[in-house]
């Protein structure tokens, strides 16, 4: 992984440092479960799930997209669903609708930027 492509991960709150400690100071690994994760259906799941009104399943996916971006450090996208996933743990759907746009645009702008190492 380049310094280019680490500033640029950067712009979206990835934080290739940070994840340093997880991944055994390999950057290889880090990058092959960055690209692994373009493929997690979960988000997509809990966006039917949340339109559909279901509130457990939204937060079973959720809670494992919250996990997989903590690992990541995938910050940006990380600290924008820790709030949401509690939403959905307490059953406020309303709360949870209200706050996914934000969420949707952090997704977005970090599966986004994770395709530059493809």
């Amino acid at each position: 992984m380049t310094d280019d492509e680490k500033d640029q991960l950067k712009t979206v709150g990835i934080d290739v440092e940070d994840a340093m400690d997880r991944f055994m100071n390999n950057e290889e690994l880090y990058a092959k479960f960055l690209l692994k994760f373009l493929e997690d259906k979960d988000f997509e799941e809990m966006k039917v799930f949340l339109e559909e009104g279901n509130c457990q399943d939204a937060f079973t996916s959720g809670h494992t997209v919250k996990g997989v971006t903590g690992n990541l450090s995938i910050n940006g996208l990380y600290y924008i669903i820790v709030p949401f996933v509690e939403y959905l743990r307490n059953g406020n759907l309303e709360a949870a609708r209200e706050h996914f746009p934000e969420l949707e645009k952090a997704y977005n702008d970090s599966i986004n930027m994770i395709r530059i190492l493809q």
